[in-house]
């Protein structure tokens, strides 16, 4: 469809149309990208009802994207898509209550909230209702919960959720102790390249916990979380180039990890 027939469509009040032209302007498909004019027409469609507006223009407005930083007018928006059952507007909200970001600080609606969206499948709601769980947010502390979020947004590929999950299923926190699934979650986030899951996946196969014992594997590991700034990482690397594990021992290279770990603080 041409730009000029959607935006005509979308001035007579076509919904429709008007989710379109945002969505369009917010990625720059056909049209410069105009993040501006995204939030206008997301503003038009949310006025006359449309859930998927407001839950878009309620995000749009926590992070400033074509629109001034305004949490109330967030809030606002957001509580309207989150009383409809939008996953997505539930969890920011959820947010907005956690952080007191244009709402009163307030851990148990956003723990209510977070419930809502992770019943509904949504995976950082998951994660973050497991976090409340785990450390007794808004909530009584209940660990096993907390292995059960976790793992249900792990499924979904929330690295920061297979980490967590690694950690209690490694250390048997809400859980019986699991060190081959805990390695098989530290693998996956680590895929993702994230650092954290990058080393402790590393010193399991150091250590042959649940996996394997392989100095080379190992190194690999610690290389990537190293490479990432993880200071650790870059401190283990020193004694895996001056011990000659999984690599050839190689003083200048240990010295060089270990000025990158002690320019973090880490000795």
């Amino acid at each position: 469809m041409q730009i000029t027939v959607l935006t005509a469509e979308a001035k007579a009040g076509e919904i429709e149309a008007q989710l379109q032209l945002a969505d369009l302007y917010e990625n720059g498909f056909g049209v410069p990208q105009d993040r501006g004019q995204a939030a206008f027409w997301y503003h038009r469609a949310a006025e006359l009802g449309s859930v998927k507006a407001q839950s878009r223009l309620g995000q749009m407005y926590i992070r400033g994207i074509g629109v001034p930083e305004d949490y109330a007018q967030a809030v606002h928006w957001l509580h309207q898509a989150a009383g409809r059952d939008d996953p997505a507007a539930q969890a920011n909200l959820a947010w907005c209550y956690q952080q007191g970001l244009g709402v009163k600080q307030d851990y148990r609606q956003a723990f209510d909230w977070y419930g809502k969206s992770a019943r509904l499948g949504h995976a950082g709601a998951r994660y973050n209702l497991a976090y409340m769980h785990a450390n007794g947010i808004g909530t009584a502390r209940n660990e096993g919960l907390a292995v059960e979020w976790y793992r249900k947004a792990s499924e979904q590929g929330h690295m920061k959720a297979q980490l967590n999950v690694g950690l209690m299923l490694a250390t048997g926190m809400g859980t019986e102790v699991d060190l081959k699934e805990a390695a098989m979650w530290y693998e996956k986030a680590a895929h993702q390249g994230y650092d954290k899951a990058q080393y402790n996946l590393a010193l399991m196969y150091a250590g042959g916990h649940g996996v394997p014992q392989d100095d080379k594997v190992a190194f690999k590991w610690h290389q990537s979380a190293a490479r990432q700034g993880y200071a650790r990482a870059q401190f283990n690397m020193g004694l895996f180039y001056v011990y000659a594990l999984g690599v050839e021992q190689d003083y200048e290279a240990a010295a060089k990890y270990f000025r990158l770990a002690a320019g973090q603080g880490y000795i």
